[in-house]
């Protein structure tokens, strides 16, 4: 578990400056839950507590992510307006549609509980095989999106991107913020078609038509994207070779070869060609995709 973001001097502060009603929910709740969930609990009410949330909105994130398993004696320690406001955020917590259009302090306690939950995921030691599918990111993704203009958004971003960082997750909010080249030629050409093939052999990803070609890279590879399309315009002056704001934004529309675990050779080629070390990359990428054929 990690180090909470809410030291123990703002935790003391934080039970202190708060109502009595707040320590009997607090009490009640520490009765009811698990010490990982209550603790899990004060963490996302510490981090709402730092950024000035009125004590309603405190209390009512102690309750949403739980809701489903508290009983009445607990959730009658909420007022009317902070059970309304548990309750909304507890389905926000569950469709990241509801959140795009509640009120902000929902959208509060979703963020600072969306925010604890993957700072708590970073530091651990492992985690779960069903947070490593496809559903978690894009769930996370859809909640990036919906909390756009939240004022405090910037801080969740950070944590999505050390978590893709970490998971190999690439967004296209993510990889559309990393160069992007276009290359173009007055005509069609054999080592036109050359290029697509060595850049589909590298695992770069592509958009390909007679005299255009767009491509992207993972961040493992966008170094090596760099350097193999500054040696490119070396080598073809009478292409254009340059960065480009205007690309599809759907990963659908973009090329990628997917290789499976028979395709040795291809695998192989793959990894040499991802370890080329050459100042002018091309013609040794070129000389090495070649040979392998």
């Amino acid at each position: 578990m990690m180090v909470s973001h809410c030291d123990s001097e703002t935790r003391s502060g934080f039970m202190a400056v708060l109502s009595v009603r707040f320590s009997n929910l607090t009490e009640a709740l520490q009765q009811t839950l698990s010490p990982m969930d209550f603790a899990f609990g004060l963490k996302v009410g510490c981090k709402l507590f730092d950024r000035h949330a009125p004590e309603m909105v405190i209390m009512a994130s102690l309750v949403a992510p739980f809701l489903g398993r508290l009983d009445g004696g607990v959730l009658a320690r909420l007022n009317t307006d902070e059970r309304l406001l548990a309750d909304a955020a507890s389905e926000g917590l569950a469709d990241p549609h509801c959140v795009a259009h509640a009120k902000l302090a929902v959208q509060d306690i979703v963020l600072a509980t969306l925010e604890t939950a993957l700072e708590e995921k970073l530091h651990a030691y492992s985690v779960p095989d069903d947070d490593l599918n496809v559903a978690y990111p894009l769930e996370m993704d859809a909640f990036r999106s919906a909390l756009l203009d939240h004022p405090h958004v910037a801080s969740f971003e950070r944590l999505l991107r050390q978590w893709a960082a970490q998971y190999h997750w690439d967004p296209v909010w993510i990889w559309a913020t990393r160069p992007i080249y276009r290359v173009s030629v007055n005509v069609s050409s054999e080592a036109f078609d050359e290029l697509v093939n060595l850049l589909a052999a590298i695992g770069f990803y592509y958009v390909f038509d007679e005299r255009t070609l767009l491509v992207r890279a993972s961040p493992s590879y966008q170094a090596l994207l760099d350097r193999l399309m500054v040696s490119i315009a070396a080598h073809h002056s009478d292409w254009v070779v340059e960065v480009t704001e205007d690309f599809p934004r759907d990963c659908e529309s973009w090329c990628y070869r997917r290789l499976t675990i028979d395709m040795k050779s291809a695998i192989y080629r793959r990894i040499a060609l991802g370890q080329v070390k050459a100042i002018d990359p091309y013609q040794a990428m070129l000389r090495l995709c070649c040979s392998s054929h």
